[in-house]
């Protein structure tokens, strides 16, 4: 197979209270949604399939964001593909269209404090000049209105001074 030099970290989960898994998904429109537990940062997704039929989108179920997508145009293939990280999410809406599925992997990490992700300076810059890229825009929008201004600037502050 054709890996890339690096991947990122893969996610783990208990599932020792889970029964064994079936070896194949073999229906068609399956839709889900995966819990992570906590928020994550997704930055490479890993898809081992076996007919190359089908799709496959993965989204964060809170704001619909396609975080990655695949036409799974192989056959008995296995597909590492690192992405830029995604903002964080503990919540994952998966579409299937058609085909088998044998493993979906999830890659990233553990999504740091907002304080860690879009800092004070940089989001400042950002109000100030609107030209400056927040590594995750999403961890900066500290009261969660969607909407990057000086209140979140403030929340920040008084976040990073306690």
């Amino acid at each position: 197979f054709d890996e890339p030099a690096t991947m990122p970290e893969f996610i783990y989960g208990d599932t020792a209270d889970l029964a064994a898994p079936e070896t194949n998904v073999r229906s068609s429109g399956i839709s889900c949604y995966v819990s992570l537990g906590q928020p994550y940062v997704l930055d490479g997704f890993g898809v081992y399939d076996t007919y190359g039929s089908g799709s496959i989108e993965i989204y964060d179920a809170h704001t619909d964001t396609l975080l990655w997508s695949s036409d799974l145009g192989s056959y008995m293939a296995k597909s590492l593909c690192p992405a830029d990280p995604s903002a964080p999410t503990d919540l994952l809406y998966i579409v299937k269209g058609g085909g088998d599925l044998n493993e979906l992997a999830l890659y990233g990490y553990p999504a740091p404090e907002a304080d860690e992700n879009a800092g004070a300076a940089a989001l400042l810059r950002w109000l100030l000049t609107k030209d400056t890229n927040l590594n995750a825009p999403a961890a900066a929008d500290i009261n969660g209105d969607g909407i990057l201004d000086s209140r979140d600037l403030t929340l920040l502050k008084r976040k990073l001074k306690n």
